[in-house]
């Protein structure tokens, strides 16, 4: 990611959003604990508390050296199991 902590924030508040509707999946809590244990950057951007929106948007990726622009989106696609998945297409 070119914009790694502006994007990383907003991935993570939208995985905040997710987390809210499946906090009592012990998988889903094991996976926060252990990255609230082994990641700084991962303890701090957790702790601020921040929900975004549904994923979507413009997103710039390095690829292979280059600034490559792509569209993206996130869409539920299984609710019981909480799994999204997120599509990203070269604009």
């Amino acid at each position: 990611m070119c914009h790694w902590e502006r994007d990383a924030y907003r991935l993570l508040a939208s995985f905040r959003r997710d987390y809210a509707l499946a906090a009592k999946d012990i998988y889903i809590q094991e996976l926060v604990n252990n990255l609230l244990k082994i990641s700084p950057d991962f303890y701090a951007m957790w702790h601020r508390h921040e929900i975004y929106e549904p994923c979507n948007g413009v997103r710039e990726l390095n690829v292979n050296g280059q600034l490559t622009a792509f569209d993206y989106t996130s869409m539920v696609t299984d609710v019981e199991r909480h799994l999204r998945l997120v599509v990203y297409a070269k604009s």
